[in-house]
């Protein structure tokens, strides 16, 4: 039984500091769509700037063809491009039973960011992912260098 949108969308990080009614005029926005086993969803290099958050079935990641990762239920991708849109960094296609996801396009996002409540949720919560990834070995392999020996790891 695929997980209800409204549900998923409040687990979202960029979302979780938000209303219940900004939740649900998000939710409105949105719709459920439904992939067939191996259809591609976002291809590598695309300007397609839709979240997807992951209802039922799989989401299998590739980069340069290369397998990387397999999204489950309540896993979502595309959330980033709904602010800053720039090309995809992976392919994405449905897994072996297919793909159920609820998808907000950046078109129907792009009003929320006039609500002033919304902006302020969404700033909080970009401003403590940040904060969580500042110290991460992930950020620093990122930029191609290691951390000074003085700063403290989690």
């Amino acid at each position: 039984m695929p997980i209800e949108p409204l549900s998923a969308l409040a687990e979202v990080d960029l979302f979780t500091g938000l209303s219940e009614g900004l939740i649900n005029e998000l939710g409105e926005r949105g719709e459920t769509t439904t992939y067939e086993p191996g259809e591609e969803i976002v291809a590598q290099g695309s300007s397609n700037a839709d979240l997807h958050i992951v209802l039922s079935g799989e989401a299998r990641v590739f980069i340069n063809g290369v397998e990387r990762a397999v999204l489950g239920e309540r896993d979502y991708f595309g959330e980033i491009s709904l602010i800053a849109p720039a090309p995809r960094s992976a392919t994405i296609v449905a897994g072996d039973d297919g793909l159920t996801s609820f998808v907000l396009t950046q078109a129907r996002f792009a009003p929320m960011l006039q609500n002033l409540e919304f902006l302020q949720g969404l700033t909080i919560a970009l401003c403590a992912r940040l904060r969580d990834l500042e110290f991460h070995d992930v950020t620093w392999s990122f930029k191609g260098i290691r951390p000074p020996a003085n700063v403290a790891r989690p």
